[in-house]
């Protein structure tokens, strides 16, 4: 579905309530590499400009480090539900387990 936008209209809403997009972001810190950095400046992006948007973006973000880092504050700020989720091969089960937790949740995308 090229241009469109999956998303899911907040059950009683009002006429004219935004559609929510939910994105889910699996990342092992919140650093400052590269990928970390683009993630900050959309979430920045999103917050200036939610008004304008034609939907609600709703960010959660898995970190598999189970550790806070540098970011971690300010995504919290702009938005970002941050879950953490230590990965180990000890602990793949387990890990495993709790994603698909995350991922059943029919309102992520």
């Amino acid at each position: 579905m090229r241009g469109s936008v999956r998303g899911n209209t907040p059950q009683n809403s009002t006429p004219g309530a935004k559609a929510v997009c939910r994105v889910l972001e699996i990342n092992h810190l919140l650093s400052m590499g590269g990928g970390e950095t683009w993630l900050m400046a959309l979430l920045r992006h999103f917050k200036e400009c939610e008004n304008e948007l034609a939907v609600k973006v709703e960010v959660d973000v898995v970190l598999t480090s189970g550790k806070r880092s540098l970011f971690d504050a300010e995504a919290q700020a702009l938005g970002a539900r941050l879950l953490y989720l230590p990965y180990s091969q000890r602990r793949l089960a387990q890990f495993t387990g709790k994603l698909r937790k995350i991922l059943d949740r029919k309102s992520v995308v």
